[in-house]
């Protein structure tokens, strides 16, 4: 019974606690689904390509609601049950409403226009008059690849093969549909609205999405794990590289990255220590723009991290040393207790072994490279502060 009360408020309640917006969606969806069942109704939800020059504009909101596969929309029930779960507690619900928007009305579009141009360019009557657009797979989609930047390495379960994480369902869910699709299971569309959903989302994650972090507005996701190869198996992501490096340079050529930080904001910036790991992320174009650079801000954030763990484990080591020396030189000064001899303990005042000079020539050359290392940590911390000093 406890179990039972425990998977309820772990899984359920934060669904139904959810805002009623996103709460009533599966349910929606189920409800279409028995829509579907009488095309005559279906037919006037749906969207085909060439209704959009007949000016039907609902059919680019209502196609979604309506789903004729149970394969398509148990999945799809799933994304958003995982998107209302773990996604949409930590966005607004401005940020939900306006992922879904982009991703759903974009992938709409894209696709009417591959049907248009395929039509012209074959004349085949089907592709533009014949073809049916609706359901909602492309949020789903768009669900999973949220999901794989909130939470990428979050275990769903072991195989013998190796593990299926949160990271790896974009891509699965590709390939199984592709071979649903193949044996005849699922419509062709889905391909396609999963394909343009997958590059949509990725690309508004990636680059667009505004988020806070350090005191700032930080536009777009850099972080190594949410690379456009990261989607794929490990033997084809160096092909896989060459598209997202080309959609990022696409992107920043037709001027669509090109204002992220203004140059308002770069005096606060210079004015902190602690943000200098975004200002060496920044590429100032012009007076009044600025640029992410081509390396994500991940990699800084771990650099900037490292060097307070090396200054903790100097600090840490230093207390511990300094510790017994005082000890001893209380023993030595105290006049309760009698005078230590020159040579006590075998060792003269300058021959101590907790002074850190002579410490450091009893260590191995790699504990002495890493010493290095922490005093360089160091210094370059304290050269930090006193420039803040100054200012």
């Amino acid at each position: 019974m406890n179990n039972l009360q425990n998977h309820f408020n772990l899984y359920i309640r934060p669904v139904l606690e959810a805002n009623p917006f996103f709460k009533y969606v599966i349910l929606v969806q189920f409800i279409g689904f028995f829509i579907s069942l009488f095309k005559p109704v279906s037919d006037l939800l749906i969207l085909v390509p060439s209704t959009l020059f007949h000016l039907h504009l609902w059919r680019l909101i209502t196609n979604s609601f309506v789903e004729r596969n149970l394969i398509v929309l148990l999945w799809s029930s799933y994304c958003f049950y995982q998107f209302i779960l773990y996604i949409q507690p930590n966005w607004s619900v401005k940020e939900s409403l306006k992922f879904i928007v982009i991703v759903q009305l974009s992938s709409t579009f894209l696709l009417v226009i591959f049907s248009l141009l395929l039509f012209i360019s074959t004349s085949v009557v089907y592709t533009f008059y014949k073809i049916e657009i609706f359901g909602s797979c492309a949020l789903a989609m768009a669900a999973l690849i949220a999901l794989k930047q909130f939470l990428p390495d979050t275990v769903l379960f072991t195989t013998p093969y190796g593990r299926l994480k949160n990271g790896h369902l974009p891509i699965c869910s590709f390939f199984v549909f592709l071979i649903c699709w193949i044996i005849g299971l699922v419509r062709g569309t889905v391909i396609f609205q999963i394909m343009l959903s997958l590059q949509i989302s990725w690309t508004y994650l990636r680059f667009f999405q505004e988020r806070g972090g350090m005191g700032e507005q930080v536009v777009g996701d850099r972080s190594e794990h949410f690379c456009w190869a990261s989607f794929f198996p490990r033997i084809i992501q160096p092909f896989a590289t060459l598209i997202g490096r080309f959609t990022f340079r696409s992107l920043h050529r037709f001027g669509l990255l090109k204002r992220v930080i203004g140059k308002e904001h770069l005096d606060y910036m210079q004015e902190n220590s602690l943000q200098m790991e975004a200002l060496e992320c920044i590429q100032v174009k012009s007076v009044g723009t600025a640029v992410l650079a081509p390396e994500g801000w991940d990699s800084e954030r771990k650099r900037q991290k490292a060097l307070r763990m090396l200054n903790e484990r100097l600090m840490a080591s230093n207390a511990i040393n300094a510790s017994p020396e005082n000890n001893q030189k209380q023993l030595h000064d105290s006049p309760s207790s009698p005078q230590l001899s020159k040579g006590f303990g075998g060792f003269e005042e300058e021959e101590r072994p907790y002074k850190f000079a002579q410490f450091q020539q009893t260590l191995p050359p790699k504990d002495i490279e890493e010493n290095n290392e922490e005093l360089t940590a160091i210094n370059i911390i304290d050269e930090l502060n006193e420039n803040e000093e100054r200012r």
